[in-house]
């Protein structure tokens, strides 16, 4: 089954309004020099200008937002190389989400500083392997073990 029949305009409509509540909006400004460069009116979408400075927030917000009181008890856990983790860290935050984030250890001191600056005291870091690969497989193994709600890239076609 294709995934698009799986998201109706109910759905659509319910993630609008949970971001909604949080101002997570950006401007859609022309860009002048593509528009001449391709003969076109071209928008670029200012995502940078996000809390975590990419569209990750949405997903990551949206998805948690939109557990049951239950689920949100038992927390979130999720893999990431940086970006994803900042919307899980910065949603958690601001829903008073617990959460657990699985990193490569290569992720960069940056990118970890970043997440810890946005989750404040309500998610934890973990290390784990050199890939993402490595980071997710343990990230599915802690959620099976104890609890939490897996936060898989996977669940955001």
């Amino acid at each position: 089954m294709d995934w698009r029949s799986l998201i109706g305009l109910s759905d659509v409509e319910a993630a609008a309004e949970r971001l909604r509540a949080v101002g997570v909006e950006t401007p859609l400004p022309l860009n002048q020099r593509l528009s001449d460069l391709y003969g076109a009116s071209v928008y670029l979408k200012r995502e940078d200008l996000q809390a975590v400075r990419s569209y990750k927030i949405r997903g990551a917000f949206n998805f948690i937002a939109g557990l049951s009181a239950e689920q949100l008890k038992a927390g979130v856990v999720c893999a990431s190389a940086g970006n994803h983790a900042q919307g899980v860290a910065w949603s958690c935050r601001h829903l008073g989400v617990d959460g657990v984030v699985f990193l490569p250890r290569r992720t960069p001191r940056q990118k970890v500083a970043r997440i810890r600056m946005l989750a404040g005291d309500l998610v934890e870091l973990r290390f784990a392997g050199d890939t993402f690969d490595d980071a997710n497989a343990a990230a599915a193994t802690y959620a099976a073990e104890t609890g939490p709600r897996w936060f898989p890239l996977s669940t955001i076609p």
